[in-house]
């Protein structure tokens, strides 16, 4: 067996589920592409996301007090490399992501109207883990479209942007 540096580690993960993050409210809202999603708890049911501290969104977690994930399929997938390839802070990324806003329906964070699962979380609090801070929340609502399944989720795959694999082709 042979030692690996704690950087390529992480990439022997494998997957991870890739969502699109919207946080803020009708009015003022940012959206972030993430794959440090994590469930935390079962009951209650709780969910926690690794945000970089020097991303313009990290901000935003910060001032809120809820957030949405709505989870990647084909369908979001450029909207994706959109939401994790551009600064709130440069352009608003509901527009050049093409993307909606829904009201949430027990959250005032807005979720994308096209997504076919939405989880809302309620912020619990937050820890900082180096160079991320994770944020944690209880899942306080989770919509679905009626004929969504989970196999249509897209994941980070093996530590590089961009390389997501679709659950459904097998891994």
């Amino acid at each position: 067996m042979q030692e690996i540096s704690p950087k390529k580690a992480l990439s022997q993960f494998g997957g991870f589920p890739v969502v699109i993050a919207s946080i803020g409210n009708m009015d003022d809202s940012n959206l972030i592409t993430l794959a440090y999603v994590y469930p935390m708890s079962i009951d209650p049911c709780m969910v926690g996301v690794g945000i970089g501290i020097p991303r313009y969104s990290h901000e935003y977690f910060e001032r809120y007090p809820d957030f949405a994930l709505n989870l990647v399929t084909r369908e979001l997938l450029e909207a994706a490399n959109v939401c994790g390839s551009k600064s709130g802070r440069d352009v608003d990324k509901w527009d050049a992501a093409n993307l909606t806003k829904a009201m949430g329906v027990n959250i005032q964070s807005p979720h994308i109207a096209s997504a076919r699962a939405v989880f809302e979380i309620q912020r619990e609090g937050s820890f900082k883990t180096g160079d991320h801070t994770c944020f944690f929340g209880k899942v306080v609502s989770t919509l679905v479209k009626e004929d969504y399944h989970y196999l249509e989720n897209m994941l980070y795959w093996r530590g590089k942007y961009g390389e997501h694999v679709h659950l459904g082709d097998g891994i």
